[in-house]
Parts: C-alpha cells; sequence; structure tokens
C-alpha cells in the first residue's frame, strides 16, 4: 500500500527515506497491516521527538493501522519561550 507522510519541524530530518520526497511531505510504500508505530520505526523516527500523530487529519495511538491512500503526519515536540 502507498501512504502519505507529513513531517513538520525537526522531523523533516527523515524525509530523504520518503519516496518522491517534498519539503514536508513524501509517499512511502509499506506491506497491508502496517501500523503508526511500525511506519515510525521504517522512518527511523524517534518516539520521543513526537508531540501528535493523526491519520488524514484525527488524532491516532501506535497500534492504528494504515490503510492504502492514508496521510500520516507527525507533530513534533515544541520548545521555547
Amino acid at each position: 500500500m502507498r501512504i502519505k507522510i507529513r513531517l513538520y519541524g525537526q522531523l523533516r530530518k527523515h524525509i530523504p527515506q520518503l519516496i518522491d520526497g517534498q519539503s514536508t511531505a513524501g509517499w512511502l510504500e509499506l506491506p497491508l497491516g502496517t501500523t503508526v508505530q511500525d511506519a515510525c520505526q521504517k522512518l527511523g523516527i524517534d518516539l520521543t521527538e513526537v508531540l501528535l500523530i493523526d491519520i488524514n487529519g484525527q488524532k491516532v495511538d501506535l497500534g492504528t493501522t494504515l490503510s492504502d491512500g492514508d496521510t500520516l503526519g507527525f507533530f513534533p515536540m515544541i520548545s521555547g519561550g
């Protein structure tokens, strides 16, 4: 299956592993039955860097199974003052 990955902030460093990588998004080929956690591992994303994960605009957890055509977004922890 093919899903779109959207990465924000410092998480954009993982884009080179995406197919057709762009500035904040790209496509990734994954087997059917892949979970959000599986996708994180494939991309090499350290979950301590992630504040929020969504699929098609809906907040999800790591055990959520992805479907063909989904858009999976990763939002980083934010610091500052």
